[in-house]
């Protein structure tokens, strides 16, 4: 599967923070006064700016220089109750509060 990592959601269960580099999935971009330091297998950097996402009450953080969109799993299980179905081998966010429909992620964190 070829994958643009810049145009998905990883809903990732090892991250403690939320990501964003694709500036159309967000909205309400702005800078702040305090930084993230953020340091990966991927490298380190210093993020200054966040946004919001549409149903979503966090604030994500945001940095056109990151290669992907992160949600923290421990982030997201605050506001949608997460499931893990093993026969589909999916993560299912189930938002029926705000929408009918479910978003659902396969196991490599890849959300639809």
């Amino acid at each position: 599967i070829t994958l643009d990592l810049k145009n998905i959601i990883l809903l990732d269960s090892q991250s403690t923070m939320d990501l964003f580099c694709n500036k159309n999935l967000v909205q309400k971009i702005y800078k702040t006064v305090d930084t993230m330091k953020l340091k990966s297998n991927g490298g380190s950097m210093v993020v200054g700016r966040k946004a919001t996402i549409s149903g979503y009450r966090k604030e994500v953080w945001f940095s056109t220089d990151a290669i992907t969109n992160i949600i923290a799993l421990s982030n997201l299980i605050q506001q949608y109750r997460v499931t893990y179905d093993s026969n589909d081998m999916m993560f299912v966010v189930h938002r029926e509060p705000e929408n009918s429909n479910m978003e659902r992620c396969n196991s490599s964190g890849a959300c639809h």
